[in-house]
């Protein structure tokens, strides 16, 4: 899903990887209006994603050309001229896959091109430690609502246009834009009591 104001693409059926019974599935307010009766997808392999992709065009968006040109030599153009008429042979086996599946995707990763990348279980790494430092400053953000702070004018607009929390659409009064507190709003005793708890903090070395 496209975030008009905010400029970005999320993903809204989170909750799908949830217990069938679990309580957040029926809570339409709290989310986007709607219960989640639908269920987490297959995770694909690298044999099915490397089909799916086959054919897909990658985007860089636009580039400079360079001023100065260098002459191909003769050979290196028959070369050229042989590895085009392959692609066009593979480009004539087209694979089909839904629009939607394809949606999902940015680009194919130029390491399917290596023969054992599709037998990899884990075919990206994420740096564990980066990730955690991340997610924990978003949070400690929104909560004090500065910084990094995910609770901005842009995403409380974002609900506005979607028609979901109301509670939390802005408010305008003349020319000034409100946003409303939020039930993660801290007051100042409470952010007091949150900034001494984080003086006082000894955690483990290293």
């Amino acid at each position: 899903m496209w975030l008009k104001f905010s400029r970005k693409h999320v993903y809204m059926c989170h909750r799908k990887g949830l217990p069938p019974s679990h309580s957040y599935r029926g809570k339409k307010a709290w989310f986007d209006g709607k219960a989640e009766h639908g269920r987490k997808g297959r995770i694909l392999t690298g044999q099915e994603i490397s089909q799916n992709l086959k054919n897909f065009k990658n985007d860089f968006g636009n580039f400079k050309q360079s001023a100065t040109k260098r002459k191909k030599p003769d050979n290196a153009r028959g070369s050229f001229d042989s590895e085009e008429s392959g692609s066009e042979e593979e480009e004539d086996e087209e694979v089909q896959v839904d629009k939607e599946e394809l949606s999902r995707w940015k680009k194919r990763s130029i390491f399917l091109k290596l023969p054992y990348w599709e037998e990899i279980p884990v075919r990206h790494n994420l740096d564990v430690m980066h990730v955690e430092r991340n997610v924990a400053a978003s949070i400690v953000s929104t909560l004090l609502h500065c910084g990094k702070s995910k609770d901005g004018i842009q995403a409380r607009k974002d609900l506005e246009n979607f028609g979901i929390r109301k509670d939390l659409h802005p408010c305008t009064q003349g020319k000034m834009t409100y946003l409303l507190a939020a039930p993660w709003t801290l007051s100042k005793t409470e952010k007091k009591v949150f900034f001494r708890r984080l003086f006082d903090f000894k955690g483990p070395d290293g």
